[in-house]
């Protein structure tokens, strides 16, 4: 209790594990103490479990866990320090650990999770035992708590939630990225070269789990992968973000000490997010939804098998007022942009201070609907809407489509 808190930073390859001290100003290699492996050979990753610290994941031993004794976090050759060998023969080395519920979990990759129970006060009485062959780690930080699990990127770019993970199960029981379709999306959109930098953080005020990830043939990691986690009955639902980039993300206490994300670039820019200020250095940026394609019968059963093409009439969009802007929608037959439709996010009536009593609706938050004139025809129909100005923002609730059914004669040529 009277020493120093420790700030240990794994850099893998790239240098030796470095230790700020208290509230010193200047970063050090980590104790003369240190494992002999870790001379010239450095660990990947680390974590801080019952008292001790533990790396590994260094090449010339990458299935081993080293421990540091309980009372000094950078003596792992005294009396109290050890390692923990961890199924040498599966996976190529261990990229991450995190203490969870009394028990070390470890990854490798590409494949292997492992949990190690150290709770016996008799070291030799340690237990490891494999919990997944099938399924491994991204990356040192490709995992987060969530609530009372921990949800994990794959070497694949999949999502796991770590209770759902089984030795003997389906890989697909646990993903909940097939749930939702994400691999196919994943597959199409993201690098996956670049998934060893992968990071994760979790937003318990939004309860969002946070990724970074690379784009198709980006050298950065500009994405941002989210999993919204507030529905436990539909499952987490995803989204993404491609601005600002960021291969950095962390949590900090506000002015009203409420943990919220924050997010560091690759050009050294360190940036407080999900702000109410919908700008970037006063600059707007795109915030764009897309809805999937309605295809088949619309589940209209006068056109059973979506054989006949529906022909558009108006389309209503239920709305929140967020202010006086517009939402510019994208109105898509057949994976196509046939038109471009304006919907207000303004409230309904007047402000305070200009309206006539007796004529004019004071103004309010009050949800509102807005219908427009809707061209075109097809088989499939779909939207995309966005805005892109500082301060703008939206909030749609529902649409509602009106259509009439076309012919479904096939005509000769």
């Amino acid at each position: 209790s009277a020493s120093n808190k420790k700030l240990f930073v794994f850099l893998g390859a790239l240098n030796q594990v470095q230790v700020l001290s208290g509230d010193g100003v200047t970063i050090a290699d980590i104790g003369a103490n240190r494992p002999v492996d870790w001379l010239a050979s450095f660990p990947l990753c680390g974590a801080n479990h019952l008292n001790r610290l533990w790396g590994a994941g260094n090449s010339n031993d990458p299935h081993r866990l080293y421990y540091s004794t309980i009372t000094d976090m950078e003596d792992f050759v005294a009396a109290g320090s050890g390692t923990v060998a961890v199924f040498p023969g599966e996976g190529q080395y261990i990229t991450a650990i995190a203490s969870f519920m009394g028990l070390l979990v470890v990854w490798k990759y590409p494949r292997g999770i492992y949990v190690v129970d150290t709770t016996d006060a008799t070291t030799t009485n340690w237990i490891v035992r494999r919990v997944s062959n099938g399924v491994g780690g991204a990356s040192p930080r490709c995992w987060t708590f969530v609530d009372n699990d921990i949800l994990f990127m794959d070497a694949a770019g999949s999502f796991h939630l770590l209770s759902a993970v089984q030795e003997y199960g389906d890989v697909a029981t646990s993903s909940i990225s097939s749930r939702v379709y994400f691999t196919e999306w994943a597959r199409r959109n993201l690098n996956l070269s670049k998934i060893s930098n992968t990071q994760a953080v979790y937003y318990p005020y939004r309860r969002e789990a946070h990724f970074t990830a690379a784009s198709t043939n980006s050298s950065v990691m500009d994405y941002r992968i989210v999993w919204d986690l507030n529905n436990p009955e539909k499952g987490p639902r995803f989204r993404y973000n491609n601005f600002p980039t960021g291969p950095a993300l962390y949590t900090y206490i506000d002015a009203s000490n409420i943990a919220r994300i924050g997010g560091g670039d690759n050009l050294g820019f360190v940036r407080k997010l999900d702000q109410d200020t919908k700008s970037l250095d006063g600059t707007g940026y795109t915030s764009l939804f897309k809805t999937a394609a309605l295809d088949a019968d619309f589940g209209d059963p006068q056109n059973p098998g979506g054989t006949r093409r529906k022909l558009g009439k108006f389309l209503e969009l239920v709305i929140a007022p967020k202010g006086t802007f517009t939402l510019s929608v994208d109105v898509l037959w057949d994976d196509e942009i046939y038109t471009t439709i304006p919907y207000s996010m303004a409230g309904t009536g007047v402000a305070l201070g200009t309206f006539v009593i007796g004529t004019d609706a004071l103004a309010g938050g009050t949800i509102r609907r807005e219908k427009h004139r809707l061209p075109g025809d097809g088989y499939r129909f779909s939207l995309s809407a966005s805005n892109n100005n500082a301060g703008e923002d939206f909030s749609i609730s529902k649409f509602y489509l009106y259509y009439a059914l076309g012919s479904n004669r096939v005509e000769s040529s």
